[in-house]
């Protein structure tokens, strides 16, 4: 009830975030952790 909105505050931060470490960076950087996931998910099948 008279808790601040966390959440909000957590937007505002990853959006600064974002905007300082530079989008496509990120974006490459989660292209790899999905690549790396679904390799090591495809070994782990083979296996």
């Amino acid at each position: 009830m008279g808790t601040p909105d966390f959440r909000g505050a957590h937007i505002v931060y990853i959006c600064l975030y974002m905007l300082r470490k530079g989008v496509t960076k990120i974006l490459l950087g989660f292209r790899a952790i999905l690549y790396w996931g679904t390799a090591d998910f495809y070994h782990a099948l083979v296996k």
